[in-house]
């Protein structure tokens, strides 16, 4: 065996396994670092706005890992399944949109989940953002927008839901359901969703889109494109 210099130097890559088909992906953090030391991924300037396309395009891959960018992530531990990236329309007729939000055309992309790869199951799917330190904005404001459409008629019995849950990374606590849950409807076009959280102590957070399937339809994809985090000042105490 070779023998090792005193101050040598190191570099070492750390590789976790995925819950997809054991497949080694790049580390990815998930919860805040020691006391004192900012947060990896940690987002302070605002307005804060991710439209996705610089995402590596997934397409229609039910299976493998699919890592995001700049500290979005899919959850590892939620019922195995995963947020795709994607452009133009979803492959299931009657659902899904026809293209993204931010440029309406082929170049753009959003992300989603394809109900037709858990058809048999109704598991929670989780998608999160990086840590977002909201701790100097007078009124943060959460924007995205949602594809919702329930295909084949839009029957009830056909529609996922959309969970908004908030994640305080530096103790782990999830608020679950911040917003009332999103039900899938008829609507094909693509709808603003507008949360407050001017209610929130905790000074640094992280977002939890959370689908929940119905298990029993193909018919409900659920997609999102152009979050943003920014300040929406006080009219009243401005002018008061």
């Amino acid at each position: 065996a070779g023998s090792v210099s005193i101050n040598t130097t190191f570099c070492v890559t750390l590789y976790p396994v995925s819950d997809f088909n054991a497949t080694t992906v790049p580390v990815r953090v998930t919860t805040a670092v020691p006391t004192g030391t900012q947060l990896v991924f940690l987002v302070s300037s605002y307005p804060y706005v991710q439209n996705f396309d610089a995402f590596p395009y997934s397409g229609y891959t039910p299976t493998g890992a699919n890592p995001f960018n700049a500290g979005w992530y899919n959850d590892l531990g939620d019922g195995g399944g995963q947020w795709l990236v994607y452009r133009n329309s979803s492959p299931t007729g009657g659902t899904g949109p026809t293209s993204d939000h931010t440029t309406g055309s082929s170049s753009g992309q959003y992300v989603y989940v394809e109900d037709s790869n858990f058809s048999s199951s109704n598991g929670n799917i989780n998608m999160i953002s990086p840590p977002l330190d909201i701790s100097g904005l007078t009124l943060p404001t959460v924007e995205f927008w949602l594809h919702n459409l329930v295909g084949n008629g839009a029957q009830a019995q056909y529609e996922n839901t959309l969970h908004f849950d908030l994640i305080d990374p530096s103790t782990g606590n999830v608020t679950a359901d911040f917003i009332t849950a999103i039900k899938g409807n008829s609507n094909a076009a693509w709808q603003l969703v507008t949360v407050d959280l001017s209610s929130v102590t905790a000074t640094v957070i992280q977002v939890r889109f959370r689908w929940e399937g119905t298990g029993s339809s193909i018919y409900n994809d659920i997609a999102i494109d152009d979050f943003s985090v920014r300040d929406v000042p006080d009219i009243n105490v401005k002018n008061g």
